[in-house]
């Protein structure tokens, strides 16, 4: 999913896919997170995206052109920490 509206209407937030594993490796996330990131740049007014991911799949939107702004240790879960990402529009 998307989410839109956050800082006056110029960031855009992506959420989180999951895809079984037994299809990792096989470019499904990749083009969802394109398909995501095409729909965002078609609005004129974001001028961020961001993600809020962890640990386990930051290296998967770092490959997508998102750097790291944030770690909070145990934010999501015990063991499981927020990873806050982002990067341009467009």
């Amino acid at each position: 999913g998307i989410n839109f509206g956050f800082d006056a209407g110029k960031v855009a937030r992506i959420a989180w896919d999951f895809i079984h594993p037994d299809f990792h490796g096989q470019g499904f996330g990749r083009q969802l997170t394109q398909f995501r990131l095409a729909e965002i740049g078609k609005v004129a007014e974001v001028e961020r995206i961001v993600v809020r991911t962890s640990q386990l799949t930051h290296q998967f939107y770092e490959k997508n052109g998102f750097q790291l702004l944030k770690v909070e240790k145990d934010y999501w879960a015990k063991g499981v920490d927020l990873y806050e990402m982002e990067r341009p529009s467009g």
